[in-house]
């Protein structure tokens, strides 16, 4: 059986299942991530999928290999006046078969050329400061740290911390 090369693209309406997929995937792999338990987020019809997908036309970029989904990361655009030139990176997740593999790097590339067409002049995000991978990923590719919010989220009765990271696509 041969192996088919992952590709990276915008993810549509008609990719509600796939959405579906690696968002549930997330919040099994990750609880701490998220206000909402996994069973309360399976339990949504597809059409709630469907509209987080789509919310506000921000982009949902995904590695996709045949029919499955690997990997998937998100853009919000800035609303408003204010905030309109910035933009906030956040679900970027690899599932774990397939990490180590460039995957992550591949989308969030793909984002900052999305940022960069879109007019966006700044992308924020924010990651778990023990995600030393992640963390290392992100100043690779040029972010660069700005802060920590200690105690960001407790899960299981432990604080976490986060770095907040910060990409600046004009020159200046």
């Amino acid at each position: 059986m041969q192996r088919l090369e992952p590709t990276i693209r915008r993810l549509t309406a008609t990719d509600t299942e796939l959405w579906r997929t690696i968002r549930l995937a997330m919040r099994r792999d990750n609880p701490g991530w998220f206000d909402l338990p996994y069973e309360q987020i399976a339990a949504w019809p597809l059409e709630k999928f469907t509209e987080e997908l789509l919310r506000g036309g921000d982009p949902v970029y995904a590695a996709i290999a045949g029919e499955d989904i690997l990997a998937s990361a998100s853009l919000d655009y800035g609303k408003g006046a204010r905030l309109a030139h910035t933009g906030y990176m956040w679900g970027v997740y690899v599932l774990p078969e397939h990490r180590r593999k460039g995957l992550a790097r591949r989308l969030v590339q793909a984002l900052i050329a999305n940022a960069r067409d879109a007019k966006i002049e700044y992308i924020h995000l924010d990651v778990a400061t023990k995600s030393q991978d992640a963390y290392a990923l992100y100043r690779s590719l040029g972010f660069q740290a700005y802060g920590i919010i200690p105690a960001s989220y407790r899960f299981n009765g432990q604080d976490h911390d986060e770095t907040k990271m910060m990409l600046r696509l004009t020159p200046v």
